[in-house]
């Protein structure tokens, strides 16, 4: 009793702690604590997702006596979601009927997908290390970096060889066994925190996951602030409208990307818009300023500095917006997001089967490079994990589907995912602008330059209003191309525009590889391929961006 007091306050305490993240709890319901958590959350109107190591009938065996069975059954039945972990490789269910290699296999299939899946993991455990593959101790070191995947020859252990990476968080609930107390220096019914195997148990949430949950609720209140405007754009039907009865997870996770994209661009566009119009009060600066200086020539000029001091504190206060609404980081993020879980939807709809239940590139990339972006690999991992299931069968025609949608084709068609139309477009548009914006900036200087030799030569100087006017152009010219200089560098249009090339290179050639491939998993080994690349090309654009802080530009 005293331990369900424990779990329950816990978890009762991290559903106040963050309020604007929906708290789901994910577990195996295997006998003994595994139940006895889910049976707790659900008490408390916590949303559970069961992840059976077996179908459910062999997962029946593992109970003894009717009122056990009973308890699974219903809390199985009030589970949100149930993912049933595939069979490991050449395993078939009879193995499963019996207790050896292939059970326990399952089991630590199991307890990975929910170490690799969630935020915490909560661990009801006695602190002794454990020899048995699917015991609880084997999966917190899993889940702490100090071990490898069950099957070694199947699953990466790259994640344990970075450096400098903060550890997944675990909270240690200490129990006692029927014939044994927990570890030295442990007590009973003891708890706390660990970040790290052999580490002290700490009673704050560390720094890192609690930057992680403060992101995930601030995305989530943005999500539900704009809940009625996404719901209005209606792009999540558009995406998977050629899917016949495509199942509840893949719908749901459509509609979560399709409202990340709906707000990354709302983000876009309310940063480009606040840098352009930092562009045009610098130059209202600069005019006003000009206009201050030759006072002399027009009494009312005089007043221009009041102007300019107005058009001063605009510039202060749009740039202030900038930085106090985070808006560049929030754009970014959501994009990221975004992108993240466009290739996972694709990967699962053509059943693209991955190790772990997380991207582990997008992930791995992130992290090492900041630490402080891990809140988006893990919103990412815990989302997607109602897809497990599909991403290792897919959904019929998944791969033809994911041919077309995803990676689509150069030509316009209207849909709104193709991934090659998009980059030869965007690409292009940026080439252009590009183009032009280097020809305005030039043709500034020149024409900077030539009013000054104008004045030099004292061709109009006996013209008082014509000197006037020249002079304003001589400073008006050289400010112009400064701040056209300026934008193209905060919004990295050259950059943009070789990545652009460089993906559209990529989604071609992995178009053309696919309708050669012989078979369906050369295609879907291909769409790994495509999948990591474009997760790896898009964190390299969020560092890229991410390190031009607009909100400090060189306009002033």
């Amino acid at each position: 009793m005293r331990l369900r007091e424990t779990v329950r306050r816990w978890l009762e305490h991290l559903r106040k702690r963050f309020p604007d993240s929906p708290l789901q709890v994910a577990t195996s319901l295997s006998p003994g604590a595994d139940l006895l958590v889910a049976e707790e959350a659900l008490a408390i109107g916590i949303e559970c997702i069961a992840v059976l190591p077996m179908p459910v009938e062999q997962c029946c065996s593992d109970f003894n006596g009717a009122h056990e069975l009973q308890r699974f059954e219903q809390t199985l039945s009030r589970c949100q979601e149930c993912v049933v972990c595939p069979l490991g490789q050449h395993m078939t269910l009879e193995e499963l009927d019996g207790a050896g290699h292939a059970r326990t296999a399952q089991y630590a299939a199991a307890g990975e997908i929910i170490a690799s899946s969630a935020f915490i993991l909560l661990a009801l455990w006695d602190g002794k290390p454990s020899h048995h593959e699917a015991g609880t101790a084997r999966t917190v070191e899993f889940r702490l970096g100090q071990r490898a995947w069950f099957n070694e020859g199947r699953k990466p252990t790259h994640q344990e060889l970075l450096p400098n990476i903060p550890h997944d968080v675990v909270y240690h609930i200490v129990t006692s066994r029927l014939t044994s107390t927990p570890t030295s220096g442990l007590e009973p019914l003891q708890e706390g925190y660990r970040s790290r195997s052999g580490g002290p148990l700490e009673s704050a949430l560390p720094r890192t996951a609690e930057l992680v949950a403060a992101r995930t609720s601030e995305l989530n209140r943005e999500l539900r602030r704009h809940g009625a405007a996404i719901a209005q754009a209606g792009v999540a039907t558009e995406l998977i409208g050629e899917l016949v009865d495509p199942p509840a997870s893949i719908v749901e996770m459509t509609k979560l990307f399709s409202a990340l994209d709906w707000f990354a661009t709302r983000m876009r566009r309310a940063v480009m818009g606040r840098m352009l119009l930092a562009a045009v009060l610098t130059i209202l600066m600069g005019v006003f300023f000009l206009a201050h200086s030759h006072s002399d020539q027009h009494p009312l000029w005089r007043y221009s500095i009041l102007a300019y001091f107005l058009v001063f504190l605009s510039l202060v206060i749009c740039n202030r917006q900038i930085h106090t609404g985070q808006l560049h980081r929030r754009f970014l993020e959501a994009r990221a997001l975004a992108e993240g879980l466009r290739v996972e939807l694709f990967w699962s709809i053509a059943g693209v089967p991955m190790a772990g239940g997380t991207p582990a590139a997008h992930r791995r990339i992130l992290k090492q490079a900041d630490p402080g972006l891990e809140w988006i690999p893990n919103a990412i991992r815990a989302a997607t994990l109602p897809l497990f299931a599909l991403r290792h069968a897919g959904i019929p025609g998944g791969l033809e589907f994911a041919l077309r949608k995803w990676i689509g084709s150069h030509t316009e068609s209207g849909s709104q995912s193709e991934q090659l139309r998009y980059f030869r477009r965007t690409g292009r548009r940026n080439a252009v602008f590009v183009f032009w914006a280097e020809r305005a900036r030039v043709g500034t200087i020149i024409v900077g330059l030539s009013v000054t030799a104008i004045l030099i030569a004292e061709l109009v100087t006996s013209n008082d209003t014509h000197r006037i006017v020249l002079l304003f152009l001589v400073g008006l010219f050289p400010l112009g191309a400064s701040v056209i200089e300026t934008y193209i560098q905060n919004t990295a249009k050259r950059e943009l525009r070789r990545q652009y090339d460089y993906m559209y290179d990529v989604f071609r050639s992995a178009r053309d590889r696919l309708l050669q491939a012989n078979s369906d998993n050369e295609r879907r080994t291909i769409l790994a391929l495509l999948g990591h690349a474009a997760l790896s090309e898009h964190a390299e654009w969020l560092f890229l961006h991410r390190d031009r802080p607009i909100d400090r530009n060189r306009m002033q």
